[in-house]
């Protein structure tokens, strides 16, 4: 199922600040990244937005562990050491939103929405300048809220295509 949220509505103006936060959390991640001497950053697994699950590194840095094991040989991730104690303190201060931000704005319960019983993390989102464009699973049980539109997939794909 494909929504729109257009531009008048009360529910646009959520997005647009919901998306002001996600680009102000992923810049900190990334400044922080940049400051430790890193060019790239995988954020915190499972959140919206903000945090560090990794750095990128073509070389193994000293005092970092591997991320996610051989599945990105290049993610890497400080070890608890003391030596270390400073930088995962700044990771740990680092501002985040949470799936669940999203899934509040759009009353999306990831489990009762579910036919299967298998949790959902979110629907994908798409936040343009005059509209915002949702895509959720057509096998859920979701009642949109408020200022969603549901449209057809061809529009979807065009709106989506749209800088």
């Amino acid at each position: 199922m494909y929504y729109i949220v257009k531009k008048e509505s009360v529910l646009y103006s959520k997005f647009q600040f919901l998306g002001g936060l996600m680009k102000e959390y992923n810049k900190e991640a990334l400044d922080l990244a940049k400051k430790l001497g890193f060019k790239s950053i995988r954020q915190e697994r499972f959140k919206l937005a903000g945090g560090i699950s990794s750095f990128y590194s073509e070389t193994k840095p000293v005092g970092f562990a591997y991320a996610f094991g051989s599945k990105y040989p290049n993610d890497f991730f400080p070890k608890k050491i003391n030596a270390n104690k400073e930088i995962l303190e700044q990771i740990k201060e680092l501002p985040t939103l949470e799936v669940g931000d999203l899934n509040e704005l759009i009353n999306f319960d990831s489990d009762k929405n579910s036919p299967s019983g298998k949790y959902l993390f979110n629907p994908g989102f798409s936040i343009k300048k005059d509209y915002v464009l949702l895509d959720l699973s057509s096998a859920i049980n979701y009642k949109p809220v408020k200022g969603m539109t549901e449209i057809l997939t061809s529009e979807y794909q065009k709106l989506k295509s749209k800088k």
